[in-house]
Protein backbone atom coordinates (compact mmCIF):
# COMPACT_ATOMS: atom_id res chain seq x y z
CA UNK A 1 0.00 0.00 0.00
CA UNK A 2 1.29 3.51 -0.81
CA UNK A 3 -1.44 5.91 -0.85
CA UNK A 4 -0.20 9.38 -1.83
CA UNK A 5 -1.34 12.12 -3.36
CA UNK A 6 0.77 13.74 -5.77
CA UNK A 7 1.21 16.48 -8.32
CA UNK A 8 1.32 16.73 -12.10
CA UNK A 9 4.42 17.32 -13.82
CA UNK A 10 3.95 19.61 -16.63
CA UNK A 11 6.85 18.36 -18.98
CA UNK A 12 5.35 19.77 -21.73
CA UNK A 13 7.12 22.72 -20.88
CA UNK A 14 10.46 21.27 -20.59
CA UNK A 15 12.63 21.50 -23.06
CA UNK A 16 11.62 22.00 -27.09
CA UNK A 17 7.77 22.69 -26.02
CA UNK A 18 7.73 24.58 -29.49
CA UNK A 19 8.45 21.47 -31.39
CA UNK A 20 6.55 19.13 -29.04
CA UNK A 21 3.33 21.24 -29.75
CA UNK A 22 4.16 21.09 -32.99
CA UNK A 23 4.42 17.65 -33.53
CA UNK A 24 1.38 17.07 -31.47
CA UNK A 25 -0.50 18.96 -33.80
CA UNK A 26 0.58 16.84 -37.10
CA UNK A 27 -0.48 13.78 -34.96
CA UNK A 28 -3.60 15.22 -34.01
CA UNK A 29 -4.05 13.21 -31.05
CA UNK A 30 -5.07 15.98 -28.78
CA UNK A 31 -8.25 17.04 -28.93
CA UNK A 32 -8.65 20.06 -26.41
CA UNK A 33 -6.67 22.72 -28.63
CA UNK A 34 -4.08 23.89 -25.63
CA UNK A 35 -1.38 22.82 -28.36
CA UNK A 36 -2.60 24.74 -30.53
CA UNK A 37 -2.91 28.13 -28.94
CA UNK A 38 -0.11 27.67 -27.43
CA UNK A 39 1.87 27.04 -30.37
CA UNK A 40 0.04 29.46 -32.21
CA UNK A 41 1.53 32.41 -29.47
CA UNK A 42 4.78 31.17 -29.66
CA UNK A 43 5.08 31.43 -33.38
CA UNK A 44 3.83 34.78 -33.56
CA UNK A 45 5.82 36.29 -30.26
CA UNK A 46 9.33 34.55 -30.82
CA UNK A 47 10.38 35.99 -27.50
CA UNK A 48 7.19 34.37 -25.53
CA UNK A 49 8.91 32.03 -23.06
CA UNK A 50 7.39 29.04 -20.60
CA UNK A 51 10.41 29.88 -18.29
CA UNK A 52 10.22 30.99 -14.49
CA UNK A 53 12.63 31.89 -12.09
CA UNK A 54 9.85 29.77 -9.58
CA UNK A 55 10.11 26.80 -11.56
CA UNK A 56 11.66 23.86 -10.04
CA UNK A 57 14.20 21.84 -11.43
CA UNK A 58 14.53 17.89 -10.37
CA UNK A 59 12.89 18.76 -7.15
CA UNK A 60 13.23 15.75 -4.67
CA UNK A 61 10.62 13.83 -2.97
CA UNK A 62 10.99 15.25 0.53
CA UNK A 63 11.22 19.27 -1.18
CA UNK A 64 8.25 18.26 -3.19
CA UNK A 65 6.77 16.85 0.37
CA UNK A 66 7.93 20.15 2.04
CA UNK A 67 6.55 22.76 -0.68
CA UNK A 68 3.05 20.79 -0.40
CA UNK A 69 2.75 19.44 -3.75
CA UNK A 70 3.38 15.60 -2.13
CA UNK A 71 1.12 14.73 0.48
CA UNK A 72 0.59 11.26 2.18
CA UNK A 73 -3.01 10.44 2.20
CA UNK A 74 -4.76 10.49 4.88
CA UNK A 75 -5.67 7.18 5.32
CA UNK A 76 -1.91 6.03 4.84
CA UNK A 77 -0.82 8.31 7.40
CA UNK A 78 -3.45 7.03 10.17
CA UNK A 79 -1.84 3.19 8.97
CA UNK A 80 1.69 4.07 9.46
CA UNK A 81 0.63 5.23 12.76
CA UNK A 82 -0.80 2.18 14.10
CA UNK A 83 -4.47 3.61 13.21
CA UNK A 84 -7.06 1.35 11.08
CA UNK A 85 -8.09 3.44 7.96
Amino acid sequence: MADVEGLIRHYKFAGDSLARDLQTRAEAVSEHGEDRLRSDAMQAQPELSLWSEEALEDASIAGLQRLGFLRRAPGYSARLAGGVA
